[in-house]
C-alpha cells in the first residue's frame, strides 16, 4: 500500500523480515560443538549476523520515505540491544574476542550516523557575506535534526549555514539546499583581540579544532537540543565588531 506521496507503507516491515532472514540463515547453516570456545562461537552466530545485517540496513536508510526512517531506527536499536546481549551471555566471563567487540562498537556508531540519513545543507553561495535574518523553525521546531547558524550570524559565501533531515529547513533568503554525506560544522578562528580570522568548515564528528563554532543545534532525531544564545540584533553587533572592518572572511574546507 502507498500514501498520497507514493511512499511505501511496507518499507519497514521489509526492514525487520530482512534482519529476521539473516538470523534464521545463520541458525541454520552453522556447524559448531555445544562446549568451550566453540560453543561460545556457535552462540555468537546468530548474533553476529544480526549486528552485521542491521549495519547494512542502517547505511541504506536514506533510501526509505523519510516518514519510515524514525521506526526503522527504532527497531535499529531493538536489535543491537538484543545482539549484544547475546554476545556477552555468550562468552560470559571469558574475553570477548577483539573482532566481536569492534562489530559491537560498528553497530553503535551507525545507529548514531542513522541520524542523519537523507541530510542537507542550506548554504549561502555569495558574494559577500550573509546576515542571517530571524527566520521561523515552523510550528514543529524539534522535529527530526536540525543545526543552524543563530539570527545575526555573518555567513561567508559556500559555507554551510544549517543542516537538516527529517524535516524542511529554515527559511533564509538566498540560500541554496544540496545533499550532505556528513553534518558539517563552521569553526571561526578569533585572534588575540577577538577578531575574527577565517573560517574552517569541519565535520562534526572529527577532532575538534580551535575555533568558534556557529551552527547551534537545535534538534537531533526529533529531540530538543539547544537554542539560540541572544537576540538576533545584540549578536549581529559582535559579529560586526569581531569582524574588524572587514567585508569578508577566508573559508578553508577540512575534510
Amino acid at each position: 500500500m502507498e500514501d498520497s506521496r507514493g511512499e511505501s507503507r511496507s518499507a519497514p516491515l521489509a526492514w525487520a523480515a530482512l534482519l529476521a532472514r539473516w538470523v534464521e540463515v545463520a541458525k541454520a547453516s552453522r556447524r559448531l560443538p555445544d562446549d568451550g570456545d566453540g560453543g561460545r562461537w556457535k552462540r555468537s552466530v546468530a548474533p553476529v549476523i544480526e549486528l552485521e545485517a542491521t549495519i547494512l540496513a542502517l547505511g541504506d536508510l536514506a533510501s526509505l520515505p523519510a516518514s519510515h526512517r524514525a521506526a526503522a531506527r527504532d527497531l535499529a536499536e531493538v536489535s543491537v540491544r538484543r545482539a549484544a546481549e547475546a554476545l556477552h551471555a555468550a562468552w560470559g566471563d571469558a574475553p570477548m574476542p577483539g573482532e566481536l567487540l569492534a562489530l559491537e562498537d560498528q553497530a553503535i556508531v551507525a545507529l548514531r550516523n542513522a541520524l542523519y540519513a537523507g541530510l542537507e545543507e542550506l548554504f549561502w553561495p555569495g558574494p559577500g557575506m550573509l546576515e542571517i535574518p530571524e527566520f521561523e523553525l515552523g510550528s514543529e521546531p524539534y522535529r527530526g535534526t536540525l543545526a543552524v547558524m543563530p539570527p545575526g550570524s555573518l555567513a561567508a559565501p559556500g559555507e554551510p549555514v544549517a543542516w537538516f533531515a527529517e524535516r524542511e529547513p529554515p527559511a533564509v533568503p538566498g540560500c541554496e539546499r544540496r545533499p550532505a554525506a556528513v553534518p558539517r560544522q563552521v569553526y571561526r578562528g578569533l585572534d588575540e583581540k577577538g577578531r575574527f580570522t577565517e573560517d574552517l568548515v569541519a565535520p562534526l564528528e572529527d577532532d575538534l579544532p580551535p575555533g568558534f563554532p556557529m551552527l547551534v543545534p537545535i534538534s537531533l532525531g526529533g529531540t530538543a537540543i539547544g537554542g539560540f544564545p541572544m537576540p538576533r540584533e545584540e549578536w549581529l553587533a559582535m559579529q560586526r565588531m569581531a569582524m574588524g572592518g572587514r567585508e569578508t572572511l577566508t573559508v578553508r574546507v577540512w575534510g
